[in-house]
């Protein structure tokens, strides 16, 4: 998913289909735009135009024919839908996924057990953010910043059924590495849950694949 005007400038994943009421709406990172801004998908087309940001949360709507399915897999090799149903908070300890159009699906992230996380771009501070971790010796040793890499705005999400289906958590904002002083690394995502944005924008659900709109 691109940015205004369809540039590249703001490339960023499309997140979760939602609704509020009869009303569809594309779920993303809020750092992916403003409101009034056109986004369009990698072929050009256009998806919509943001109409509802909360900037401090790091939430952005934008109202479209969304479904009640998110992109799975490697971009552009293996990829393929998963059925989302509904939503659910967060909480230490709980294992989680995220699916960014450059990255692809990644799991095995556990929510941190601690305080709500503040991150800060060059000229933007988000707030009441949730970060989970997973360990691993293969994640790069270069810090990446939020707001690059296209897969901001990324579905953060919990596998059920078999991991055949999906359960809204949140909307990525960013991803980076930290070492200890043992040198061992670790992966973390920062994202914003879903509770949050239902808290930011009342009526706020997940278009669910058992019981679409």
């Amino acid at each position: 998913m691109c940015g205004p005007s369809g540039t590249s400038v703001y490339d960023c994943t499309a997140g979760f289909g939602t609704h509020i009421g009869s009303v569809k709406y594309l779920l993303t990172a809020g750092h992916c735009g403003s409101v009034g801004d056109t986004f369009t998908d990698g072929g050009g087309t256009v998806i919509g135009q943001a109409s509802n940001k909360h900037a401090e949360h790091d939430l952005l709507l934008i109202p479209t024919d969304a479904q009640s399915r998110i992109w799975d897999g490697i971009p552009g090799v293996s990829d393929f839908t998963k059925p989302v149903v509904g939503w659910g908070w967060t909480f230490p300890g709980q294992s989680l996924c995220y699916s960014g159009a450059m990255r692809g699906a990644n799991c095995g992230y556990t929510v941190a057990d601690g305080e709500y996380t503040k991150l800060c771009g060059e000229d933007s501070c988000w707030t009441d953010l949730i970060a989970a971790k997973r360990r691993s010796q293969n994640v790069t040793t270069a810090k990446q910043v939020p707001w690059s890499g296209g897969d901001s705005g990324a579905p953060v999400f919990s596998l059920t059924n078999d991991s055949a289906w999906v359960q809204a958590a949140g909307t990525l904002t960013g991803v980076f590495t930290t070492s200890d002083w043992l040198g061992n690394r670790s992966e973390w995502i920062v994202f914003q849950d879903f509770g949050t944005a239902t808290r930011d924008w009342p009526g706020l659900d997940t278009i669910n694949y058992l019981d679409p709109i």
